[in-house]
């Protein structure tokens, strides 16, 4: 069975690591970041080979010239770059293709080689954060760790990350899938942000979710302490993920990023777009309720500034 947490986080590390130099050399002069898989598909073909094997396979665009590849794996279609075209451009007679035949052209070796590259650099570093938490003793009788190998969440989506306040007792540390509970169920909360995501286009599996707070606070009064100490684990993760819009769930997740901003009431700054540096990285920080079913609020209006931001409309 193919693991989708780990084909989203390929997909997370395939998307952070396109550029113009990794493009086809005919496309170079139309790429651009707001289409950055265009060019990419040979070379991303052969990163997902790389890390979760199967076949790759070679098509045509119906009505053009165009050659597009991909994967597939456990007779299932892996496709990374099928973004690069419209929804309705049709892909037609496929076939199986030899990578050491790709890479025989000059070119796609090259490319090839600058994005493996990237894309193991991008990866050790979030592993390398991962097992600094599993080690982490800072905390000491304050948390109980979880047995995941990882604090990130991935999505389908590499626009928008959610950074929550900490794991819930029987939430995600325990099932292994954001917003789902143990049981292998949907949350309450899950329910409701799964509502807001769709009236944007997008649902929970898209979203790339990680904690402010690595670990599970026994008591919450230990949450402040908590933070303060991931709170470079978080800020080193987001330089590495660098997605275009962080929303923040709630006070205590919101302080983890805007330190410097100073507000009595959370509604102060709720809804309304932040700025904040990492490292040399600008980032959008949209400080949104907890989608919680039993003290709701909404949250409707706040994801309309989402879907403008994410088009480009109000981002800073």
């Amino acid at each position: 069975m193919v693991d989708k947490l780990n084909i989203n986080k390929l997909r997370c590390a395939c998307c952070n690591s396109w550029d113009n130099d990794t493009c086809f050399p005919e496309c170079k002069d139309d790429w651009n970041k707001e289409n950055k898989s265009l060019g990419q598909c040979a070379i991303t073909a052969l990163i997902v080979n790389d890390y979760l094997g199967g076949k790759i396979k070679k098509c045509e665009v119906e009505n053009s010239k165009i050659s597009h590849y991909y994967n597939e794996i456990e007779k299932q279609d892996i496709d990374f770059t099928r973004g690069q075209f419209d929804e309705n451009v049709k892909l037609i007679n496929d076939k199986y293709k030899i990578r050491e035949d790709m890479i025989k052209t000059e070119h796609t070796k090259v490319r090839y080689e600058l994005l493996k590259e990237r894309v193991n650099e991008f990866l050790s570093g979030l592993d390398k954060i991962d097992l600094e938490i599993r080690l982490c003793n800072m905390c000491e009788d304050m948390i109980e760790k979880s047995n995941n190998d990882t604090t990130i969440h991935y999505g389908n989506d590499t626009k928008i990350i959610i950074v929550g306040e900490a794991p819930a007792n029987n939430g995600w540390r325990k099932s292994g899938k954001c917003w789902y509970g143990s049981d292998g169920k949907i949350t309450g909360s899950g329910r409701v942000m799964e509502k807001l995501l769709t009236n944007i286009g997008l649902k929970l599996e898209d979203i790339t979710f990680v904690e402010a707070v690595k670990c599970y606070s026994i008591e919450r009064k230990s949450l402040t302490k908590c933070k303060e100490n991931c709170y470079e684990y978080l800020q080193r993760q987001l330089a590495i993920l660098k997605h275009e819009l962080i929303l923040t769930l709630g006070d205590m997740a919101t302080k983890s990023l805007l330190r410097d901003i100073k507000y009595k009431n959370y509604k102060e700054v709720v809804g309304k777009i932040h700025n904040m540096k990492i490292d040399e990285l600008q980032i959008n920080v949209l400080p949104i309720y907890y989608p919680s079913p039993i003290s709701y609020k909404d949250n409707t209006s706040i994801f309309e500034t989402v879907r403008n931001c994410i088009s480009k409309e109000e981002c800073l």
